[in-house]
């Protein structure tokens, strides 16, 4: 059978409830309501009532609002939502800790000869991309507030708008103070600028994957 108008409507309003307004879920999850009440309409005999009740509340365990510390803890979504941007971010996680422990191990603890050379010869032209960075990072942030459209990618873009202090005190250091000379005694200022370098290049990576999804689900 076809749900009828107002029926489809009370599924969308328990969406709405919940918080499940993040395009590339949302339809999924409609959909699976819908399959799931019509099968239990005409297979059970219950009335769209029963069967709204019995599936709506099948669901509630992955759609409470929850939280991850990949995310930071203060940063809530229905569960499905935090479930799949764990699986996309994860990865880019760990490559953020590191871009950030990297110098420290192997410039302040061990002190490694090539590392510390290499990162003398690179540092300056890293805090210049790090400039570079901070504009870019301003000007993806600003095209992602006008789309006011949700994805499992922008809630990820959202955890991540903090790394932007880190690129303006990167900006504002370049900009009126002394270049680092050595970077063997600053290994915790090169570890600053690699990991907001990283945090540019995730932003990046999820703002697109953002586009693309509204793409996909044909959203301008």
């Amino acid at each position: 059978m076809e749900l009828t108008k107002d029926q489809t409507r009370k599924i969308e309003r328990f969406l709405n409830n919940n918080n499940i307004t993040y395009v590339d879920i949302r339809l999924e999850t409609y959909d699976h309501i819908v399959t799931d009440i019509e099968e239990k309409i005409e297979t059970q005999n219950m009335s769209f009532d029963n069967a709204f009740s019995t599936v709506t509340n099948s669901w509630k365990r992955h759609i409470k609002e929850t939280s991850s510390f990949y995310f930071g803890m203060h940063y809530d979504a229905p569960k499905m939502v935090i479930e799949k941007a764990k699986k996309s971010f994860k990865k880019f996680y760990f490559l953020y800790m590191l871009a950030y422990f990297f110098p420290l191990v192997f410039i302040q603890y061990l002190k490694v000869p090539i590392v510390i050379d290499v990162v003398n010869t690179i540092f300056p032209l890293i805090q210049i991309i790090g400039v570079c960075a901070t504009f870019f990072f301003i000007f993806l942030m600003i095209k992602k507030w006008k789309s006011k459209e949700k994805t499992t990618y922008s809630f990820i873009l959202r955890t991540q708008t903090a790394s932007l202090t880190f690129g303006l005190i990167i900006t504002c250091k370049f900009l009126f103070t002394d270049i680092i000379d050595d970077v063997s005694t600053n290994a915790i200022w090169i570890a600053f600028n690699f990991a907001f370098l990283t945090s540019a290049y995730i932003y990046y990576t999820f703002y697109k994957k953002h586009i693309e999804a509204l793409k996909t689900y044909k959203i301008s």
